[in-house]
């Protein structure tokens, strides 16, 4: 049985991802809006068989190992019942009886629920029984909030798209290793630097859990590069990809047109030029001073080698051309994810 230290329960504070309970009486209610809560937010973890002190630290309640085990036995037949919850997110392994010193503890991990199992509700209520992680609370979400996670649904995205055709051994150990060890150095205190590998890919999003087989797969976003075969300057292929403040200056100018002018126009926002995704890998190692681990991996198949637009027509008719390049793009988008490193809530 594996061992839990008390001691790091602080370094689950971060970014709000844990709720410790005593439990000491049985399953709490209250662990229910909880699991809403994380699944809706950034997920994190639920801790049974703790309490916390007035000063802050933790300390177990001393939970027999018979106590923990009938928990965690009355989780999983709670969650398991759609009438109570809409969703079953953790996977085996995620639930876990843990020793410490002083009593056992139930450690469940809930991961953020997918995009299309979102907004995850208990009581089968959908709008009384919704909840979102604010601060160190969970807070039942408005229609609006609802709504919008309802709407959200059919948005997913190629990052997130599970590859059920591969397993998580198919990711380059070396490069997972790699990748942790940035991971550890950048966020010291983390507790996602404790997780095992397959935790951790699945909280960074590198792996999720298919629908198909109920087991852990690669994401598309999980695979850091596609192909090296490609009939370009480096083998990897091309786009033109185009800074977010040229794209929004971009809009405004064709409102400005669409003002002016009657009937329908199509224009390019790009750079008019092609940037690999070794020329992107390379522009962040200069604007980040960092070492970028990648791997080289079959190509998706039906990509093309090169493709990015002419931008002639917008900067005739829209008097509108990219002031941004390559570099430029990867120095603000580190730095805006430096200072956000969870995102937006949404």
């Amino acid at each position: 049985m594996e061992t839990f230290d008390i001691a790091k329960l602080a370094s689950y504070r971060e970014n709000n991802r844990i709720e410790a309970k005593s439990a000491k009486g049985g399953l709490p209610r209250s662990i229910w809006e909880t699991y809403s809560a994380f699944a809706n937010t950034y997920g994190g973890v639920i801790l049974l068989g703790v309490k916390e002190r007035e000063d802050g630290t933790f300390e177990t309640v001393g939970l027999t190992p018979v106590e923990a085990e009938h928990l965690r036995q009355d989780f999983w037949n709670t969650v398991s019942n759609r009438s109570k919850v809409s969703a079953v997110l953790p996977i085996e392994s995620e639930v876990e009886v843990l020793e410490a010193d002083g009593g056992m503890v139930l450690a469940i991990h809930v991961p953020r629920a997918p995009r299309d199992e979102r907004p995850v509700y208990i009581n089968n209520d959908l709008f009384g029984g919704t909840y979102r992680r604010r601060g160190e609370g969970d807070y039942r979400c408005t229609r609006q909030e609802i709504s919008a996670m309802l709407r959200d649904q059919g948005a997913e995205t190629m990052d997130s798209k599970v590859l059920d055709d591969l397993t998580v051994a198919d990711f380059n150990t070396d490069t997972v290793r790699a990748y942790r060890n940035r991971f550890r150095a950048a966020r010291q205190g983390s507790s996602w630097t404790d997780l095992d590998d397959e935790r951790f890919l699945r909280a960074v999003g590198a792996a999720m859990v298919s629908r198909e087989d109920g087991k852990l797969h690669p994401t598309f976003g999980g695979l850091l590069m596609f192909g090296n075969d490609y009939d370009t300057p480096d083998g990897t292929g091309v786009r033109d990809y185009i800074h977010v403040v040229d794209l929004a200056r971009g809009h405004v100018c064709a409102i400005d047109y669409m003002l002016k002018h009657r009937g329908e126009s199509v224009f390019n926002l790009g750079t008019g030029v092609g940037y690999s995704v070794l020329d992107m890998v390379h522009a962040f190692e200069r604007v980040t001073g960092k070492k970028i681990p990648y791997e080289i991996v079959d190509r998706r198949p039906g990509d093309l080698a090169t493709v990015y637009s002419s931008p002639d027509k917008s900067a005739e008719l829209l008097g509108w051309k990219a002031e941004y390049d390559l570099d430029d793009m990867c120095r603000d988008t580190w730095a805006w994810q430096s200072k956000n490193p969870m995102g937006y809530e949404s």
